[in-house]
């Protein structure tokens, strides 16, 4: 499908090279090396679970899972997650001098508030040189909350070489910090290459941008030997989930998932897509990683999970105050924990552009070009598609409850205090309101 689009509005390489050097400083995680696993408190873990009063079977089963979590469990410091960068940008390199393409597109998944923008700045600065004005374009996507179709973005890269009358094939690298379970990752690959709409193998190269992929990711995308979706980079490296750990190393086809859900084990919080790492820049969510494990040290009881308060990870700063492990994180499976170890360093960053502070839940391309109360909608892109009819997205109000055993979680109270508890008037390090039982009781 032909756009009419602006090429201007994509090949802005100066204005990203402007807004990089601006926040260059920013991009770096302090104190990098200071978050390794807390070794002893492991060791504390595993007695706990050696001692819990599940029957001899889960109890097995638990420690196997334990000792296997201990051994795989990795931690990425900066520095070395920055060195992993620049051996991408060394692969990348090699592309774009090379004469096998017309341009090159970075996809950027998400607002700034995201990794996908903090990695591609910090890639973007290692090929600063590489590229330039002519052979390098930018689109930004929401593919999760806006739910664009890839195809647009495919159209408008069709459209953008037809424009500039190219000839040789597109290369595109769609840019993160890590991918789990590929899901988001696979949504913004265009059904038109999916479903061989298009010869993609000679329209152009999607490269998947990222230095660490889950096994599930990398299956789901296709990145096998004869993949027609898209293209991988010798140095990501393919991370396996717990699962396929667990299953290796006990030679069975028993998921974890199932061996923990048949009692409500729920201490372990264990999905199908989780991975044994974390970052210096992040601990990614209750999907990704067993991050109820690693903030609070929890394991399987007969009443669904007891909980140490050992952070298995050293400078962990868990406001503990918040947390009741009965009522809040072992009656609840998947819980993804409010009061992280850390905050995202991405997510702490003041964005400045021309020296004016930017709002992270801003698109970077839109900041570039001065349209950052517009978002990157269907209905937006649809003016530039010929007029089509506009399909406006909604976006819901429903309002996040915060995790509390005094706040009502559930029915048409949802949201305010149980009684026997009040607000203090204080703050928590988090910033959340502090939440207290009364004194009061009740006399009969």
């Amino acid at each position: 499908m032909q756009l009419n689009i602006n090429v201007n509005d994509y090949f802005i390489y100066d204005k990203v090279v402007a807004f990089y050097k601006e926040n260059e400083n920013k991009l770096p995680v302090p104190n990098s090396g200071t978050r390794d696993l807390n070794r002893p408190n492991w060791e504390k873990w595993l007695d706990l679970i050696k001692n819990s009063d599940i029957d001899e079977e889960y109890k097995g089963n638990s420690i196997k899972f334990a000792e296997l979590l201990m051994k795989n469990m990795r931690y990425i410091p900066w520095d070395e997650y920055n060195n992993k960068l620049t051996e991408l940008a060394k692969e990348i390199k090699t592309l774009i001098h090379s004469d096998d393409y017309s341009f090159f597109v970075f996809v950027i998944d998400d607002k700034l508030v995201t990794s996908n923008s903090w990695v591609f700045l910090i890639l973007f600065g290692k090929l600063i040189n590489d590229l330039n004005a002519e052979n390098s374009a930018f689109i930004n996507v929401n593919q999760v909350e806006e739910k664009i179709t890839g195809n647009i973005s495919l159209d408008v890269i069709a459209s953008l070489k037809e424009q500039k009358g190219f000839n040789k094939k597109v290369c595109i690298f769609h840019v993160d910090d890590m991918s789990y379970s590929g899901t988001q990752m696979a949504q913004c690959i265009p059904s038109k290459i999916k479903n061989d709409e298009v010869n993609f193998l000679e329209w152009g190269d999607w490269y998947l941008t990222i230095p660490y992929i889950g096994s599930n990711a990398f299956h789901k995308n296709k990145l096998g030997e004869t993949s027609r979706w898209t293209s991988r980079f010798d140095n990501t490296e393919v991370i396996p989930t717990l699962n396929s750990l667990w299953k290796k190393k006990y030679n069975t086809d028993e998921v974890l998932y199932h061996i923990f859900k048949k009692k409500h084990m729920l201490g372990f919080q264990l999905t199908n897509d989780q991975s044994a790492i974390y970052f210096d820049h992040k601990i990614a969510d209750a999907y990704s990683i067993i991050q109820k494990i690693l903030y609070l040290g929890t394991y399987p009881t007969t009443k669904g999970c007891a909980g140490s308060i050992l952070p298995l990870i050293n400078n962990c700063e868990v406001n503990y105050d918040d947390v009741d492990l009965e009522y809040d994180y072992c009656n609840e499976y998947e819980v993804d924990f409010d009061a992280p170890c850390w905050k995202a360093h991405y997510k702490t960053i003041q964005w400045t552009y021309n020296d004016v502070n930017i709002d992270n839940k801003e698109y970077l391309c839109n900041v570039l070009l001065n349209n950052s109360k517009e978002k990157v909608t269907v209905e937006s892109l649809s003016k530039i598609s010929g007029g089509k009819k506009k399909r406006v997205i909604r976006k819901s109000n429903k309002k996040q409850i915060r995790k509390h055993r005094g706040i009502i979680q559930t029915g048409g109270n949802v949201g305010r205090l149980r009684k026997g508890y009040k607000y203090s008037g204080k703050r928590l390090k988090t910033g959340l309101a502090e939440i207290v039982k009364t004194n009061k009781k009740c006399v009969k």
